[in-house]
């Protein structure tokens, strides 16, 4: 049903707890199907040097967080919000239904949306 990638990133996931004094902090929730997940994210000179993330929810919601978070690991802001639900798609490797693409893009939108945050404080347009 799931490949092996996903299954393993879902029992094993990597950046899987909350960072103690992130930059920022943000939680989404998928209302059509109760996946919820909170992301801490600290970062430096524009660099993220730490992501981790607490939530609930199906293997292709908790696998992509675990798979998109251990890719972002030294990446710039900027890096991270070009990535497309396309690239996520890739990533996750498997044909998804119109309600599982929701589930992937989870974390994604909850990045972004804490990136978005973190460049308005910072003074940027966003």
């Amino acid at each position: 049903m799931y490949k092996e990638h996903i299954m393993d990133h879902y029992k094993h996931p990597r950046n899987n707890a909350a960072l103690k004094n992130p930059t920022i902090s943000h939680s989404e929730k998928n209302p059509s199907c109760g996946d919820s997940i909170t992301v801490d994210i600290s970062i430096t000179d524009n660099v993220i040097d730490a992501i981790g993330f607490t939530g609930e929810g199906c293997a292709i919601s908790m696998a992509a967080a675990s798979m998109l978070f251990e890719d972002m690991q030294s990446m710039s802001v900027d890096d991270v919000l070009t990535l497309t639900r396309e690239d996520m798609l890739e990533m996750i490797g498997i044909p998804l239904t119109t309600m599982r693409v929701k589930c992937g893009m989870l974390a994604l939108h909850a990045v972004k949306k804490a990136l978005y945050t973190y460049k308005a404080r910072q003074g940027e347009d966003v």
